[in-house]
């Protein structure tokens, strides 16, 4: 049980529900018969421990693993009519597709199912190569014409192969709000789910038919892909979603870091890095974002690791990475995307708002990294780039008349994409532009979640994940909270999802995108809110500072009541925050390492204050609305937009702001 004290106050709580889906063994069982068909008697019993009897060529059992699983199949047969039966296997992560054929993770002819013949009182277990990396429904049948007894059914759980305790997450979320909390956890399952053996990648090119995960993706022990299912490879864009959702829920670096040991194992002699890594990187296939992309995951993955040896050893490497992208920058200060494969949008090419969005967050985290490097030239150099960047996207892509960046100058498609980008990443010189980007973006939801105008009739998940954490840092907290709850709200519930897993994406009118049964149903990308509920709304995350590397500042929309837990480079950071009295009274309580400084922000709702620091007063705006900073050690005390900021505090502390009374 969490709990938040204060003063005079009432001690509050906090739900302790148990959200955390994460297996507690990895030998897993199905918990219910979703359905059956043809011969099947006793089709329950197995789950108690009895037997099941499946008789007749074509009969099946579907059973039903409750949420989504992944790994390696075992059967175990009780009498059979004779040594020539065979039973088949089918694997589905949704019930649309759970039947005699597997849903599809390779494409092409289809996955199908496997053939095992049943021998009386054996077992079975399905072939490492074959194993399923995602899936909800196990099908079950009987190829002959005789009988077999079913006398059980295990999943042996591969994800996350690392781990010894699966559920043993470094990082928290709770709130008062019992969807979040569940779309917090769904996320970190969704990229535990996506976190595999590097020897157990999709083999490409892919057999004729039926499927082989026992593609070499990557290096290490470990390595973090785009999903469970399919296609079992890094893909660094992914990477940029869903190695924030890693760092803040299972605090897993061990995994990022061997994906960009891979990406950069890899990059040609240009400097660019691949689209893909492998099998994926199927010859010599690069992209300008998916490039910029990798080095936004170095730029992450040091914040939250910290890992300066990194760092320095790949300095050269990140130096030659970020040449071949500014090179393609233009005369008007733009970079012009030549080599346009990305995401899945269907308009590329061009000085796209998406890629100098990326470009400019590139240049400024790489300005940061040179420091660590030691690499005062490089530093400068990266700074000032990032300022012309930023300048000229406002000047050349910013459409006044719509409120939104153009997709390319002179373009009448303002991408969700590059316009939510450029918003998270701050690229807009003014306040007026994010509030108003915010609000159009907004203005394209429907009753499933926000449109993604460049693919066509597509709710993408990927920039979906942009758009939540555009409308927290354009201070619209309560839209970004609709969204999370109307988007993510809905494939959580929708009976053709698997409960637990965030789907690679979905058409407007809420039926799967791409090709249905090859859709992925857990894919990273799609988790965004898990980190965006921990960075902005709990309100912790990592600086681009030597200094003060962390902030606490919270965005609560139309929350009450949120805590948190974050496993910072520096040492855990922690956070409870409560509203009182209806909104008049905000107490945070806040506890970090005593020789590290966080960059504190006290929401204010626009209202005049009074603030303490553990029950000292150190700013107060009610009397005649004059700031009166208190003189502690706090840094620089200030007010800007609906917070007042003290920009250095060490330690845990209690802080109270109340606002003032007439």
């Amino acid at each position: 049980m969490l709990s938040l004290g204060a003063c005079s106050h009432h001690s509050v709580t906090l739900p302790d529900d148990d959200y955390n889906l994460s297996p507690s063994s990895r030998t897993l069982a199905p918990v219910a018969v979703q359905r059956i068909h043809g011969g099947v008697s006793s089709s329950d019993q197995m789950l108690s421990g009895g037997t099941t009897t499946i008789k007749g060529m074509g009969s099946y059992i579907v059973l039903d693993f409750g949420k989504e699983v992944g790994g390696i199949t075992s059967l175990q047969f009780g009498a059979v009519s004779d040594s020539a039966q065979s039973v088949f296997l089918a694997f589905s992560e949704s019930v649309l597709y759970a039947g005699p054929q597997s849903d599809l993770s390779v494409g092409g002819q289809g996955d199908g199912s496997l053939s095992v013949t049943a021998a009386a009182n054996g077992k079975y277990s399905v072939p490492p190569e074959k194993l399923r990396g995602g899936f909800r429904y196990l099908t079950v049948g009987l190829e002959t014409s005789g009988s077999v007894e079913l006398t059980g059914v295990t999943v042996y759980f591969t994800p996350a192969p690392t781990l010894s305790d699966l559920r043993a997450y470094r990082g928290s979320f709770r709130s008062n709000d019992d969807l979040l909390n569940r779309v917090w956890y769904a996320g970190a399952y969704t990229v535990q789910m996506d976190t595999i053996d590097p020897l157990q990648g999709k083999a490409w090119p892919p057999p004729p038919s039926s499927w082989l995960n026992n593609g070499v993706s990557g290096s290490g022990a470990t390595i973090l892909v785009d999903g469970a299912k399919r296609d079992r490879w890094i893909w660094p864009g992914d990477l940029g979603i869903s190695g924030l959702t890693a760092y803040v829920s299972t605090g897993d670096t061990l995994s990022v870091t061997n994906d960009l040991n891979t990406l950069f194992a890899h990059q040609n002699s240009a400097g660019g890095l691949p689209y893909a890594g492998p099998e994926g990187d199927i010859g010599d296939i690069f992209s300008d974002t998916y490039h910029l992309w990798t080095l936004i995951g170095v730029i992450d993955y040091f914040l939250y690791s910290g890992d300066r040896s990194w760092v320095i050893s790949h300095w050269p490497q990140i130096k030659k990475a970020v040449a071949f992208s500014t090179a393609k920058i233009g005369a008007d200060g733009l970079l012009a995307v030549n080599l346009p494969l990305d995401w899945g949008r269907e308009v590329a090419g061009g000085e796209e708002i998406s890629a100098n969005a990326l470009l400019f967050r590139v240049l400024q985290g790489s300005s940061f990294l040179a420091s660590i490097a030691g690499d005062s030239t490089a530093q400068s150099l990266y700074s000032e780039s990032a300022a012309s960047v930023r300048s000229a996207i406002n000047l050349y892509l910013w459409d006044a008349g719509v409120g939104m960046y153009m997709d390319v100058p002179g373009s009448s498609l303002h991408p969700q994409d590059g316009n939510s980008l450029a918003v998270w990443f701050e690229v807009p010189d003014s306040t007026a532009k994010s509030v108003s980007i915010s609000t159009a973006l907004k203005g394209r939801w429907n009753q499933f979640g926000a449109a993604t105008p460049e693919r066509s009739n597509a709710i993408a998940n990927f920039p979906g994940s942009m758009e939540v954490m555009a409308h927290f840092v354009a201070g619209d907290d309560a839209t970004a909270l609709s969204l999370i709850r109307l988007q993510w709200g809905y494939m959580l519930s929708s009976p053709n999802g698997t409960g637990s897993t965030f789907w690679e994406g979905y058409l407007q009118d809420g039926s799967f995108d791409y090709d249905p049964p090859f859709m992925s149903l857990a894919h990273g990308w799609a988790t965004g809110p898990t980190s965006a509920l921990t960075n902005y709304v709990a309100g912790i995350g990592p600086e681009l500072s030597s200094t003060v590397p962390f902030y606490v500042i919270p965005h609560p929309g139309d929350l009450t009541q949120v805590s948190a837990t974050v496993s910072l480079p520096e040492g855990t950071v922690s956070t409870s925050w409560k509203y009182f009295q209806n909104g008049s009274s905000f107490l945070e309580t806040i506890t970090a390492p005593e020789s590290v400084a966080g960059r504190y922000g006290i929401p204010t709702g626009g209202k005049p204050i009074t603030i303490s620091i553990d029950g000292q007063l150190v700013w107060s705006t009610c009397h005649g609305r004059e700031e009166v900073p208190s003189g502690m050690n706090f840094g620089d005390v200030f007010p800007e937009g609906n917070y007042v900021y003290l920009s250095s505090i060490a330690g845990s502390h209690t802080v109270m702001a109340e606002v003032c009374h007439s």
